[in-house]
């Protein structure tokens, strides 16, 4: 149970830290950074994406505690946790693809693609950036 506990505090950390970022951000954003390639509506819309994934990850590790509680106290597990808890991590991931796409954090190999000239990498980006649309649609 300690450990759920400080799972989830560290969750809600994450949580008000990006809610934190997202007020500093909006603030900032006429200063420049380097998200100028984006709109800014579509800036404001990813990050509140970005705020809702975290809060749908905070939702899970609240359902989980739950469950375990009423499955170690009470002896009767609820039949819904599962299913409720995948299905909002699918939505998590999703929502939260678009914002590490704004922000360049997906995991990328860079072994490759820094020996190769300037033009190529170009063209490996497009290549990655449109198997990235197939998987996601």
């Amino acid at each position: 149970v300690k450990s759920i506990l400080f799972f989830l505090s560290q969750v809600g950390q994450l949580c008000i830290g990006k809610v934190i970022n997202f007020l500093a951000e909006l603030k900032d954003q006429n200063k420049g950074g380097r998200n100028l390639r984006y709109p800014k509506c579509w800036l404001l819309i990813n990050n509140a994406i970005a705020i809702i994934s975290g809060a749908l990850i905070l939702l899970i590790g609240c359902i989980a505690v739950m469950e375990s509680i009423i499955r170690g106290f009470f002896a009767r597990p609820t039949l819904w946790s599962m299913d409720i808890s995948l299905y909002l991590l699918i939505w998590a991931l999703f929502l939260g693809s678009a914002y590490s796409f704004q922000e360049k954090g997906h995991v990328a190999v860079d072994l490759i693609r820094e020996k190769c000239s300037k033009k190529t990498r170009r063209i490996l980006s497009i290549i990655g950036y449109i198997s990235q649309v197939q998987i996601s649609v």
